[in-house]
């Protein structure tokens, strides 16, 4: 399959039949296509859906992307085929050049007859364009949908033109699969990134950032610590603010330039009875750490309902120092799932020759040697450090106060 260097926008056309019914027209529709707009939005999360299935990053949807969609798809209702060509309709309606003047836009047909839904047809899509996406720099999706009949009388069909794309200096992040509502604090963040070098002399312009933080506004954005960035890890949990209504997750990347792009994810938090598969879903369960220290002994335990938890990306720093202590790297945690790690065990962290002054009765303590630290006495912390802070993966989850002896952190 050819590769093109400059343009990274994709359209697929598929014409999906509907039944045989008269034709839907936005006039007959209610006069706004609320059937038409309810045919894109599912198409754009089960396309989502699918990409994440095959662990690639799903895409943001993009109002001048639609546009460009919709015109190809109001063509297929008037024709059977389009003649607009897309770069050129992107540039019309006002999508961002790259520094060298150029286009991501890539033009790649599909044409289906027979499928019966939106869902089906994204299955069609993602199946056939799999390896290209794989290799791809898309980040943004626009969806156009439509109604054709090929002769007067004859079966109502639908046309969805769908138009992939990104543009400089725009990095999404995506909450779950990209649909309005979630039901659930507990999200997935998708994170896109620049995916190539291209720029590194450009000043504005982000290349590959190695550098991320989030919040859940604006304001905590700009306390928030910076992160490495590690691009394989682009799927990230996130706890989102409490109570139901809108939300926002704000994300900033840099790269080693030190060019910075904020991206913020809007999305509506529901009562979790009114979802569409409440029946099915477990009602979700706090994960709370909890960690029992001293200078000499560090224990770490779980609170939750749930039979495991994630601990793989936890790890503790302290600030204006190199101490840190992760998890995930400790050569005698190798025989330990900390993926799906066991609430009722707990992980014990303190110089093996030293006698733990901190008993936790029923737990299965996992032992460890932090054999990076000299002092046995102050194995996690020296004195003039007041505060460690908890981490899972780039998330900041919050700080402990070194002599408190007891820290709460809420996990997700």
């Amino acid at each position: 399959m050819a590769k093109l260097s400059r343009i990274l926008l994709i359209l697929f056309v598929v014409t999906v039949m509907i039944g045989t019914s008269a034709k839907i027209s936005r006039a007959q529709d209610g006069g706004n296509g609320d059937t038409l707009t309810r045919y894109a939005e599912e198409l754009y999360v089960n396309i989502n859906q699918g990409l994440i299935a095959l662990e690639e990053r799903p895409l943001q949807r993009n109002e001048t992307l639609d546009a460009v969609a919709q015109v190809i798809a109001d063509e297929l209702e008037a024709t059977g085929s389009y003649t607009s060509v897309p770069p050129v309709l992107a540039d019309d309606l006002g999508y961002p050049r790259w520094p060298d003047n150029g286009q991501r836009i890539i033009s790649l047909p599909y044409n289906g007859i027979g499928i019966q839904t939106p869902a089906e047809a994204a299955d069609y899509w993602v199946e056939a364009i799999a390896e290209t996406l794989a290799d791809s720099k898309f980040r943004e999706i626009g969806i156009g949908v439509s109604n054709y009949v090929a002769q007067a009388g004859g079966t109502v069909q639908t046309a969805y033109a769908i138009v992939l794309g990104a543009q400089p200096n725009v990095i999404p992040v995506v909450v779950n699969d990209g649909a309005a509502k979630v039901y659930s604090q507990e999200v997935e963040l998708y994170v896109h990134n620049e995916l190539t070098l291209s720029y590194e002399t450009d000043a504005i312009t982000l290349q590959r950032a190695n550098e991320v933080r989030f919040a859940n506004s604006e304001a905590d954005l700009e306390q928030a610590s910076w992160q490495l960035w590690d691009d394989v890890n682009y799927a990230v949990p996130w706890q989102l603010t409490e109570g139901l209504g809108a939300k926002e997750v704000w994300v900033e990347l840099r790269d080693t330039k030190g060019v910075t792009v904020k991206s913020v994810a809007n999305v509506e938090v529901a009562d979790p009875a009114t979802s569409p598969d409440a029946a099915t879903l477990p009602a979700p369960s706090p994960i709370t750490l909890v960690m029992t220290y001293g200078g000499d002994t560090f224990t770490l335990q779980v609170e939750s309902d749930r039979p495991t938890v994630k601990l793989q990306e936890v790890y503790f720093t302290w600030f204006d120092d190199t101490r840190a202590y992760e998890l995930e790297n400790a050569d005698n945690l190798a025989d330990v799932n900390l993926a799906e790690f066991p609430t009722s065990d707990c992980i014990q962290i303190r110089v093996r020759s030293q006698q733990s002054t901190i008993a936790i009765p029923g737990c299965a303590t996992i032992y460890l040697e932090a054999n990076e630290f000299t002092e046995p006495t102050q194995v996690f912390w020296g004195t003039e450090f007041e505060t460690f802070t908890v981490l899972d993966g780039p998330r900041d989850l919050g700080f402990c106060e070194s002599d408190a002896g007891r820290c709460e952190i809420r996990l997700r």
